[in-house]
C-alpha cells in the first residue's frame, strides 16, 4: 500500500496512527536527520476510510500479541512491572 501511495512504509505507519484520532499521538524515534525528514513526510499523507480498513484487515489487532521483550529483560524494566 505504501508503494502504491508513493510513500515509505514508515510514512504509512505514522499516517495510520495520525488517522486513529486526536487522542493518539505518533512518537517518532529518529536517529538521523534523514529518518526525521522521512517521518515528517507522513504529515502530508492522507488515508481514506477504505485505505484504513484495508490496513486493519491486513494486520488485525488480534494478530499482534506477545511481550515487548523476553522475560529476563522484562524483569529489569521498572515501567513494565505490575
Amino acid at each position: 500500500m505504501a508503494a502504491s501511495k508513493g510513500v515509505t512504509a514508515a510514512q504509512l505507519c505514522v499516517a495510520w496512527v495520525r488517522a486513529k484520532g486526536d487522542r493518539i499521538i505518533p512518537l517518532l524515534g529518529a536517529r538521523t536527520r534523514k529518518q526525521l525528514d522521512e517521518s515528517l513526510g507522513a504529515l502530508s499523507v492522507q488515508l481514506s476510510s477504505e485505505e484504513l480498513a484495508d490496513l486493519e484487515r491486513a494486520i488485525p489487532a488480534s494478530a499482534v500479541a506477545g511481550s515487548r521483550y523476553q522475560e529476563p529483560q522484562m524483569q529489569m524494566l521498572d515501567s513494565e512491572r505490575a
